[in-house]
């Protein structure tokens, strides 16, 4: 401030990111596994490496301290355990396939509301299996967009095959598919170590396999700590203090 003026300089503030506020929590075992993998970034490891766990079983706990300078933490970390999956795989001997042919049927209609006026594509012989796939254009002016238009519409021709397969293509058609669909279940990072191939038939066409899948995965789920308030922990005393007089 210098006399009746006064000058103001703004700077441009760096304000820190915006946290969610966590309640204390456990780390526990989301299934049953052998750990291979455990590191905490914050609370107590409560396993080690090739330790076989339960699911529930506290993998960090979010109790921290000793004897009665304890307190509750929110845990962090990571934890990792190979996890045995069993699957049961029904994989068909025929399979049926979808193409096209390159032939194709094209269509164009005025387009008034909800309505649509055929204006082309006239006189053309039908396929006996096809598919429709559609562009509506309607116009414009400035922000607005009026009821009126066109639409072109393209009728493709689509042929169906069936490929026979042997029992050996079958069943490696059907573990490829378990292997996928088993780690996009499992979470990312999910690696499978192993499998072992339990039973083998085939029954009405298809290829009927049972296999154990051993995968190494993140194991690790919160799960919060429930605290007791001193209110409640005096009022459980001296109700138990009562009983006993009593």
């Amino acid at each position: 401030k210098r006399g009746t003026k006064v000058q103001i300089t703004v700077v441009e503030a760096a304000k820190p990111e915006d946290r969610k506020l966590e309640s204390p929590k456990d780390i526990v075992a989301k299934t049953d596994a052998v750990v291979t993998r455990i590191v905490a970034e914050n609370g107590r490891p409560k396993v080690q490496r090739n330790d076989r766990v339960r699911k529930g079983d506290v993998l960090i706990s979010g109790i921290v301290g000793e004897g009665e300078r304890t307190k509750a933490v929110v845990s962090k970390g990571e934890v990792r355990g190979l996890v045995w999956h069993e699957y049961k795989i029904a994989s068909p001997l025929t399979v049926k396939s979808k193409g096209f042919t390159g032939a194709s049927n094209e269509r164009g209609y005025l387009v008034i509301g909800n309505r649509a006026l055929q204006v082309s594509g006239y006189g053309q012989e039908p396929f006996e299996h096809s598919e429709v796939l559609g562009e509506v254009k309607r116009l414009r002016l400035g922000k607005w967009t009026l009821p009126f238009g066109k639409m072109n519409e393209v009728e493709k021709e689509v042929s169906y095959a069936e490929t026979k397969l042997t029992e050996e293509e079958a069943k490696r058609a059907g573990l490829e598919q378990a292997r996928a669909e088993l780690l996009a279940a499992c979470g990312p990072g999910a690696v499978i170590k192993g499998e072992k191939l339990l039973h083998e038939h085939t029954e009405n066409g298809k290829v009927m396999i049972n296999v154990l899948f051993e995968v190494e995965q993140s194991i690790a789920m919160d799960r919060p700590i429930v605290q007791t308030s001193p209110d409640e922990t005096d009022r459980t005393e001296s109700g138990t203090e009562a009983t006993n007089r009593d």
